[in-house]
């Protein structure tokens, strides 16, 4: 699993953002239950949800 920085994914479009976001929910259950990629899958979810909601909280 890739592991994505904050400032790609500041530079993502929202809906780049939702697909990355549904890409990775849909990897998730092939991924082995106690593994480094799962983990890794959930901080960038995590990462992820947190670039949207300060992109909603900023005026356009």
């Amino acid at each position: 699993m890739r592991v994505y920085s904050l400032n790609e994914l500041f530079r993502l479009t929202r809906n780049q953002l939702f697909d990355l976001h549904a890409e990775i929910v849909a990897e998730l259950s092939k991924l082995p239950e106690p593994s480094a990629d799962r983990h890794l899958a959930f901080a960038n979810l995590r990462l992820i949800r947190q670039v949207l909601a300060k992109l909603a909280i900023i005026p356009h």
